[in-house]
């Protein structure tokens, strides 16, 4: 029976990827031509804007992997900008926030099954 692992074990950046599976990037805008049937064409700012998002999502995975904040801010937050979603008439609504307890160090480590600390008793 063959063992089965997740990818994220296997390979662990978009450089071992590239390497191991002899993948190679292209800048070939014709790689998918249904995406870019009918659509308006960019203006030069939006045109430099994209470009500038397409160097930079691969300049910063290239050692490995981006949390999805960071993917956020590099890629996805410029894209809704430039698309116009944080203009009238849409509104950006987040996830409802939520009350957390105040955890101290001795809270923690009372919960852990842990004596405080010797500062901690003092304080």
């Amino acid at each position: 029976m063959a063992k089965v692992i997740a990818v994220t074990e296997a390979i662990k950046s978009l450089a071992e990827a590239e390497s191991r599976l002899n993948l190679r990037r292209t800048e070939d805008e014709a790689f998918f031509t249904e995406w870019q049937t009918q659509l308006p064409s960019l203006s030069d700012s939006e045109q430099t804007a994209l470009d500038t998002l397409r160097r930079r999502l691969p300049y910063h995975r290239a050692d490995g992997e981006l949390l999805e904040g960071a993917v956020t801010l590099l890629v996805a937050s410029p894209l809704l900008e430039l698309a116009g979603f944080y203009d009238p008439p849409l509104r950006m609504k987040a996830e409802a926030a939520m009350a957390t307890p105040r955890l101290t160090p001795t809270k923690l480590r009372s919960m852990m099954g842990k004596k405080p600390c010797a500062d901690e008793l003092i304080s």
